[in-house]
């Protein structure tokens, strides 16, 4: 990597990718708050589905992106760990969405891994099980949250691996 005439700080991309996942999360709650309009306000829980899935289309996009190193490990470890902090005041709170956001990163990269033309499909009704939608049938709301949400992910997945992917033609990421 001597190569590189630039440096760009591991600490300076997690700050410009915590703000990408700031504007996908903001857009993202918006949205959906919208399409719930006089039907339900959302709660807790719902609150952190959406949590989970901006934040899991950053740090999958960061493991598509970057090589293997110590600064790859920090920038997801810090970016996770600001947002965890940001939104959760109480270690407990924080923990409990730690392993739920775990456990929606595995499901999400299990269907990105696989070869597949319903990957938008999968990750929304995947996102709306979790989000508390009714489980049964298919009704028009859950239609709308559940495309709306997966193709959301996949257009922000991609979109922020070409800035990880620019930003690392040009610049050595140092720590």
């Amino acid at each position: 990597m001597g190569f590189f005439s630039q440096k760009i700080t591991a600490d300076k991309l997690t700050e410009s990718l915590a703000g990408l996942f700031d504007a996908s999360y903001n857009g993202l709650s918006e949205k959906v708050r919208g399409l719930l309009v006089g039907t339900e306000i959302l709660n807790e829980n719902q609150n952190q589905e959406l949590l989970a899935v901006s934040l899991a289309a950053v740090v999958y996009s960061v493991f598509k992106s970057l090589e293997e190193t110590p600064a790859k490990r920090y920038v997801i470890g810090k970016l996770q760990s600001d947002v965890f902090n940001q939104h959760f005041l109480s270690p407990e709170k924080r923990s409990v969405f730690a392993t739920a956001f775990s456990t929606r990163v595995r499901e999400y990269t299990e269907v990105l891994n696989s070869e597949n033309r319903d990957a938008a499909i999968q990750i929304g009704e995947i996102f709306y099980t979790h989000f508390g939608g009714k489980k049964d049938g298919v009704d028009n709301l859950k239609l709308k949250i559940t495309v709306f949400v997966g193709s959301a992910f996949l257009h922000f997945a991609i979109e922020t691996k070409k800035y990880l992917d620019e930003v690392v033609s040009k610049y050595e990421i140092v720590l």
